[in-house]
């Protein structure tokens, strides 16, 4: 079978109709999202809205994130756990984290160190699980004056209670419960989870096949280096005799993308797309998470948009090149500029320090247009009263007036 061929705008269009981006086939729920995404990444910064929060309005518009919150807490659909980073995750695959759990912490000096500590505060991780057994707790409920403290030369050197509930948190054996402000409430995980879903079981390679799926449908096209960097990172064993093996039961098509290298694959099940994206296909225009899941891999959004991106949150601010908390601008098949917002909760206002824009999209007022209204739906969501813009790139200030 020829490999079809497929080019750069194509296989831009496939991975964000895959990510439900584009403007047809968008999801109507969180569920629906997480389903599609299969991760969803949570960081407890607020500059705007916390990142999990503005994948989920990248893709639903406005929503009710007490919608996440009963998703999490009560329905149990979702859990907090480790997939390319630090994520809320499908009750429904966790047969495929069961194995970071057995696993964790791995080889290494580190991981050495980990295990040593854990072994030798046994008696702790019993005395945790006993007092979870009563009810779930906030980690400064606990008291426990029996440990050596956790030495680090970082952040986390002598948070030991912290640091033992982040390992025990790794290993499954206890779930973040709840939330009270940002502080998190644990729970034992035999406790937490219903049965059915503790009973997941399958082989490690049972299970880095499915991640392997999920992967690819999420992306819609990649190369097997960009399905490893994706969904659970660098957790592929075997993972070129898996596609070789999707490949030959027809599961896995190779294509050919044009003027990119590699080998590049996409389920059989999404080879519509191809045709779906030659002709007709409208995307949308609206305003990315740094850490929303299109763009995380940063070689492949160079590599598929031409768009380098770098979160400059730990940079110096003199040394800034965009700014502390940068959203991307997503207009049909291309990133196109990105804006340096703060939500100041206080006054009420959205602020835009500044607009840049991508060489791509210079002086083209329609789609500088369709970004103002992009930043004016966030605004809507947020509840801001006002809008108040700082730098805007020259070629796009008349979109910006009145």
């Amino acid at each position: 079978m020829t490999s079809p061929l497929i080019t750069a705008a194509q296989a831009r269009r496939i991975s964000i109709d895959a990510q439900g981006l584009a403007a047809a086939r968008r999801e109507t729920d969180v569920l629906g999202v997480a389903r599609r995404l299969r991760c969803i990444q949570y960081d407890p910064i607020n500059a705007v809205a916390r990142t999990q929060l503005l994948v989920l309005f990248s893709r639903l518009g406005a929503f009710d994130p007490a919608e996440l919150d009963r998703l999490l807490f009560e329905d149990k659909s979702l859990f907090h756990y480790w997939a390319h980073a630090a994520s809320f995750v499908l009750a429904e695959d966790f047969g495929v984290h069961t194995h970071l759990m057995k696993n964790w912490p791995g080889e290494g000096k580190w991981a050495t160190e980990v295990q040593v500590w854990m072994d030798e505060h046994k008696s702790v991780q019993q005395y945790i699980l006993r007092e979870l057994k009563k009810g779930p707790m906030r980690g400064k409920e606990f008291v426990h004056d029996s440990m050596r403290g956790w030495k680090s030369s970082g952040w986390n050197d002598n948070q030991t209670i912290s640091r033992m509930l982040e390992f025990m948190w790794i290993k499954g054996k206890i779930m973040i419960g709840g939330r009270q402000g940002l502080e998190r409430v644990w729970a034992r995980s035999d406790l937490w989870f219903p049965p059915e879903v503790r009973a997941q079981r399958m082989t490690e390679r049972a299970a880095a096949e499915r991640a392997t799926r999920h992967s690819l449908h999420a992306l819609g096209v990649a190369t097997r280096k960009q399905i490893s960097q994706h969904f659970t990172r660098g957790r592929y064993p075997g993972l070129q005799q898996i596609l070789t093996s999707l490949v030959k039961k027809g599961a896995v098509t190779e294509v050919t993308l044009k003027d990119r290298p590699g080998t590049w694959y996409m389920l059989t099940e999404d080879l519509w797309l191809i045709d779906e994206t030659a002709k007709g296909w409208r995307g949308r225009t609206t305003l990315l998470s740094p850490f929303d899941n299109l763009i995380c891999d940063r070689d492949r959004t160079n590599t598929l948009f031409d768009f380098d991106f770098r979160i400059e949150i730990y940079v110096p601010k003199n040394k800034r090149k965009y700014g502390y908390y940068v959203l991307p601008i997503i207009d049909g098949d291309r990133l196109i500029g990105r804006i340096d917002p703060a939500m100041d909760r206080k006054t009420g206002a959205l602020t835009v320090n500044d607009l840049y824009v991508e060489p791509v999209a210079e002086g083209q007022l329609p789609a500088a247009r369709r970004a103002r209204a992009a930043i004016e739906a966030l605004a809507s969501w947020l509840g801001a009263t006002d809008i108040a813009y700082g730098n805007i790139a020259e070629s796009w200030r008349p979109a910006f007036k009145g």
